[in-house]
């Protein structure tokens, strides 16, 4: 195996999901379970290294409230190479954005390949401009929240439209 132990959580499993929203969303959301899995998660070596737990943890959660559903993904892995993503930005020509929160959302650009760094995002082919499409074509946003040595968040918002009578 990969030498990684995960615990996974599932939180808001009550939360009613319109079913096309659900097929819109269900390939994005394992795909990001899996990239929290495949790079989000240390090695239980590294881990305990870093006086973590053994295991990490991938939490999968869903809200709802009056306007949206909200889903998450997070790992208490070990957080983006933002300085490698920054390099990578800047090999494609992409403009660096000034802060820490906004270069972490340069992971959805297409083509932005950071094979050479150790992040969630290198590798596999499918990118997460790809989520990012998906998560567009029912209205939805997504965004990602990372900090170093603690891990990292992807959330997804969907609009509901107005409530049946």
């Amino acid at each position: 195996g990969s030498g990684r132990q995960v615990e996974l959580e599932v939180q808001g499993q009550d939360v009613e999901i319109e079913r096309t929203v659900l097929e819109e969303l269900a390939d994005p959301l394992l795909h990001l379970l899996r990239n929290a899995i495949d790079h989000g998660i240390e090695p239980a070596q590294v881990r305990r290294d870093r006086g973590k737990t053994p295991w990490g943890t991938v939490t999968v959660g869903a809200e709802r409230s009056d306007h949206e559903l909200k889903f998450t993904v997070a790992d208490d892995g070990a957080g983006f190479d933002l300085d490698a993503l920054r390099r990578a930005a800047l090999g494609c020509g992409l403009a660096v954005p000034d802060t820490d929160a906004a270069v972490a959302q340069l992971v959805f650009e297409p083509g932005l390949s950071t094979a050479a760094a150790v992040t969630p995002i290198s590798g596999r082919g499918v990118g997460l401009d790809v989520v990012r499409r998906r998560v567009e074509a029912v209205s939805g946003q997504i965004e990602v929240h990372t900090r170093a040595g603690l891990g990292t968040t992807f959330e997804i918002r969907v609009p509901l439209g107005p409530a049946a009578p």
